[in-house]
């Protein structure tokens, strides 16, 4: 068990478990498929570190960009169920226009419905809203910005320099 207290009194616990100890709580048959999935990713390591050293490729792939252009920014931001699809021509992760989720994924993901605002609820949020709006416009050195996006409208983030 490690403990330890950072400034400002936040702190953090970590227990450390031996994969001996683990790996021995696992029924034979969970064991053995395990062990069947392991021994690929060995083998795939295994193939990539032999590559890095005849310079077949770099050991680290250095990315220049990030995997979703500015327009999709905010959606990949504010989305939780957005997803990055592998590329096979590029050869990295992007986040296509398209929805990567399976059906049953999105069923599950979009299966509890948000409470409907009440009109009263609606008109209030949209006044704070705009004051909030406002408030930015008239002080331009805000450090975080109001992020309001159309999947998202409920959210709203706002914040004044100290």
């Amino acid at each position: 068990m490690m403990k330890s207290f950072g400034f400002g009194q936040a702190g953090g616990e970590v227990l450390l478990v031996h994969p001996d100890y683990l790996l021995s709580t696992l029924p034979a048959d969970e064991f053995q498929h395990y062990s069947a999935r392991r021994e690929q990713r060995l083998i795939k390591m295994n193939t990539h570190t032999q590559g890095v050293i005849i310079g077949k490729h770099s050991h680290i792939q250095v990315k220049n960009e990030a995997p979703y252009s500015s327009t999709q920014e905010s959606n990949v931001y504010l989305d939780p169920t957005a997803r990055a699809e592998y590329d096979a021509t590029s050869k990295t992760w992007r986040f296509g226009g398209g929805d990567s989720l399976t059906a049953e994924e999105n069923r599950r993901l979009r299966g509890e419905k948000r409470p409907k605002k009440t009109k009263a609820a609606a008109d209030a949020a949209s006044s704070s809203n705009k004051k909030t709006s406002d408030a930015h416009q008239a002080d331009s050195s805000s450090t975080l910005l109001t992020a309001i996006n159309q999947a998202a409208t409920d959210l709203g983030l706002a914040s004044k320099n100290m």
